[in-house]
């Protein structure tokens, strides 16, 4: 690494001192003396055992090897002066690529919105979304920010904004609790159909908090899933009752689409917390986006509290809702 530095040091200075025809000069312009300058260039022909320029009191020249030497060396530092000015040019806030890794339901659910609210307002910065697992290593991962479904990560080099915590909701459809009845307690979700997420933690034992109580439901169906957009849709469809993130079903049950049935439901701790490489050099055009991220959420989806208050008033079933014959299965 030392030599590298030195070589180039060299060779800066032999370019200099051709560009100005003058040791003086090229002195002036890298500030340093002109026998330092000299020496550079003594240096540069002695490593590499050829003359290079002629000096007289009056002029210099270059030799044929100094003047292919040159036009090299003077391409190859061109070249550096116009990588450099590209990644000035990336660090921008407004302008260049954002690389993003999410889950799919993230990508869709989260992220789709609050981008193309980003893109309206910044339509120079553009956006890289893969959609796949998130990787066991963030840092080694090559994207600029991460989503992870934990508030933290392990890394020491990695920093995380956790945006918004993630509850589970036990949802269903009206076509579904008409046709198959009511769980009233959650222990009746033991005789529902109910349908499996296998990407859960223990995803067949659902969990219930009563005052300081927990229970367990231990729940099955004749659908099994690893994707829970797939499972979201599948209880839209009234196939049967879910066990959903709130940002999948909130406007679902805005709408009416979708029925909470329980409210206390627990979950092993969630969120949705953007993970990124933790340097003085993230690119301002990232912090700028995780910046908007980050008021996008908070302004559009309740925070934890409001989902349970969204979850109480969504519960219109009393007794004589449905039709007492189908109010078990």
């Amino acid at each position: 690494m030392g030599k590298d530095v030195k070589d180039l040091d060299r060779v800066m200075a032999f370019v200099k001192v051709v560009e100005q025809s003058s040791f003086h000069a090229a002195a002036k312009d890298l500030r340093v003396s002109a026998s330092v300058v000299s020496k550079l260039i003594s240096l540069l022909e002695e490593d590499m055992g050829v003359l290079l320029l002629r000096r007289s009191t009056r002029r210099l020249s270059l030799t044929d090897a100094g003047a292919d030497f040159y036009a090299r060396c003077a391409a190859a530092l061109a070249s550096i002066k116009s990588a450099k000015e590209m990644a000035a040019e990336q660090s921008d806030a407004f302008k260049g690529v954002i690389n993003i890794q999410a889950t799919l339901s993230v990508a869709i659910k989260v992220l789709g919105p609050a981008i193309r609210s980003f893109a309206a307002k910044y339509p120079d910065i553009s956006f890289n979304v893969a959609m796949a697992e998130v990787p066991s290593r963030v840092i080694d991962s090559g994207y600029d920010i991460v989503m992870i479904h934990r508030p933290t990560s392990r890394e020491k080099k990695v920093a995380c904004r956790t945006l918004r915590p993630v509850r589970f909701l036990i949802c269903a459809s009206d076509s579904y609790l008409k046709a198959a009845g009511v769980p009233m307690r959650s222990g009746d979700l033991a005789r529902f159909n109910c349908l499996i997420n296998d990407k859960q933690i223990r995803p067949n034992e659902w969990k219930f908090r009563d005052g300081a109580k927990e229970t367990t439901v231990k729940v099955r169906g004749n659908l099994r899933m690893n994707d829970s957009l797939a499972l979201h849709d599948a209880v839209l469809r009234g196939v049967g009752i879910g066990r959903l993130p709130d940002y999948h079903v909130e406007s679902n049950v805005k709408q009416g689409e979708l029925r909470v049935l329980f409210d206390n439901c627990v979950y092993d701790i969630r969120t949705i917390t953007a993970a990124y490489p933790r340097s003085k050099f993230t690119p301002p055009r990232v912090t700028l986006f995780l910046d908007f991220l980050e008021e996008f959420i908070a302004r559009s989806n309740p925070r934890a509290h409001d989902v349970g208050k969204a979850a109480a008033q969504s519960r219109p079933y009393r007794s004589g809702d449905i039709d007492p014959a189908v109010t078990t299965h």
